[in-house]
């Protein structure tokens, strides 16, 4: 099966995924046998969290010192998942999980808020590497606060370019006072990163507003507003929240 490229990153051992798109056969040849087997070219795959009939699977390909008696006996427990994503260490050891698997299954085992972001990152075609970062940060709220303004993604290195094509489909227009502070970010941290400096002075964004007829105190009011930069009086100049923040 070949998923579509922005989710291979995800695509682990073991994972469980629901697809669709064209089969085909394949037909090769390994140590003398001709295998013949169906090939999907997914156009659309969703991330799912295993259940009770793929559990045993995912418990023997991700967790070491669970083999394949001990998977089954798991797996048929009715409230395992409940226990692990609850992270209850000592009923997971009464369960018969070794002590030496106990990290790796809670850290590996997918949880809501990892699933969800890695679903939404796809449906968006952005990459899911991103949902490790969102979901750690974000928990049950990750969908909520993206939908609400997805100019958040730039905050995890995704391009003011990538961030408008996904807000528009949730209606956010270069009118839109998310797009307009969203863009005085990009301006600054796109001076910050071509002048290797932390500051972009009042100047140089007044100047970069008037090139494309922008009116700069509204696109800095919203900034403010949302808290997305501050300003440095002795410099005369802007910079971002992050930066100002550790400095003031």
């Amino acid at each position: 099966m070949a998923l579509p490229e922005a989710l291979r990153d995800a695509a682990k051992v073991g994972s469980i995924w629901e697809v669709e798109g064209p089969s085909r056969e394949n037909t090769f040849s390994a140590n003398g046998y001709t295998i013949t087997e169906d090939h999907i070219d997914a156009d659309t795959a969703r991330f799912v969290k295993p259940n009770t009939r793929l559990l045993e699977t995912w418990l023997r390909k991700n967790v070491d010192g669970i083999g394949e008696v001990k998977a089954g006996r798991l797996a048929r427990h009715p409230n395992l998942v409940e226990l692990i994503e609850q992270k209850q260490t000592d009923a997971l050891l009464d369960l018969g999980v070794p002590e030496r698997s106990i990290e790796p299954l809670l850290t590996h085992f997918p949880d809501e808020a990892y699933m969800k972001a890695i679903n939404w990152l796809s449906t968006h075609e952005l990459p899911v590497k991103l949902a490790s970062s969102l979901s750690t940060a974000w928990r049950e709220k990750t969908i909520e606060l993206l939908e609400d303004n997805p100019f958040r993604l730039m905050r995890f290195d995704v391009s003011f370019r990538v961030c408008c094509r996904v807000a528009e489909k949730f209606g956010y227009n270069v009118k839109h006072p998310k797009y307009k502070a969203a863009l005085a970010v990009d301006f600054i941290s796109t001076y910050c990163r071509m002048t290797s400096s932390t500051l972009m002075p009042r100047s140089a964004f007044e100047d970069k507003c008037r090139a494309r007829r922008i009116d700069s105190e509204e696109m800095l009011g919203y900034a403010r507003q949302q808290e997305l930069l501050g300003y440095i009086r002795a410099e005369d100049a802007y910079q971002l929240e992050g930066q100002f923040l550790l400095k003031h």
